[in-house]
């Protein structure tokens, strides 16, 4: 089945499900041909999310005519609950740069009460999270890729929601 597109915006959303493979030789230069390659940036750098739920997640908008949005959650690990006991220490080193009230804290050891960046459960911790926000929201995730989050409206409407690392589109 080939899709036909029925407005202006369509022929955007047409361009990024047939142009999955590569999107650097595009020569579209609007708003989705960037969210596209964005997305598709994202997904080199944090390899969170697999290419085809992204393929799939954009042909879904394809078919549903909704163009996709993105949004990033600032400082996202900072704010999620750490479950292990998990030590730091400042070097001692770092007093010099610290603030008189927080030089103290240097050599000693201080226990994470939060996730921290460049800790390796940091993105599970945080998925987590996510997904007990979506399933409150009434989300569902699919089976086939739970980073794919979807929720049926009694008006037929439907609302797609793709998770990657502290990224949602």
């Amino acid at each position: 089945m080939k899709f036909e597109p029925k407005r202006d915006d369509d022929k955007h959303l047409q361009w990024i499900c047939t142009s999955v493979r590569s999107p650097r030789t595009a020569t579209l230069t609007n708003s989705s041909a960037k969210l596209f390659t964005d997305v598709i940036s994202l997904v080199n750098q944090k390899m969170t999310l697999g290419i085809l739920t992204l393929k799939i997640f954009l042909a879904e908008c394809a078919r549903l005519r909704i163009m996709p949005g993105q949004t990033d959650f600032i400082q996202a690990y900072l704010q999620v609950p750490v479950r292990d006991r998990i030590f730091v220490i400042f070097p001692s080193y770092w007093s010099k740069w610290l603030p008189p009230d927080l030089q103290k804290y240097c050599g000693v050891p201080m226990q994470l009460l939060k996730s921290l960046y460049g800790y390796c459960m940091s993105g599970k911790l945080f998925w987590e999270e996510q997904a007990i926000v979506l399933k409150n929201f009434g989300m569902t995730p699919c089976d086939a890729a739970p980073a794919f989050w979807y929720k049926h409206y009694p008006t037929n409407d439907v609302l797609l929601v793709l998770q990657y690392s502290d990224d949602l589109m």
